[in-house]
């Protein structure tokens, strides 16, 4: 029974994240550079959101490039 709002409450989920999850699987199909080390994101229902990209970007990880501005602007799906 998994995917089902009534298997999601059953984790302990509250009725707005259960139907959120059991609606599905949500696909970003376009991001947008928004300040140093943000992306807006959207999805293919419409939803957006922003994602901090601080905590990834280190050094000695693939991400550290990103804190070049101009390479961090050219993000992209």
């Amino acid at each position: 029974m998994p995917n089902t709002v009534e298997w999601y409450l059953s984790k302990g989920f509250d009725s707005k994240a259960a139907a959120y999850f059991a609606s599905g699987r949500k696909r970003p199909v376009a991001v947008a550079p928004q300040d140093s080390t943000k992306i807006l994101i959207t999805f293919d229902n419409a939803e957006k959101r922003i994602f901090d990209m601080t905590p990834l970007i280190k050094d000695g990880t693939v991400y550290c490039v990103l804190r070049d501005e101009n390479i961090f602007k050219r993000c992209y799906i």
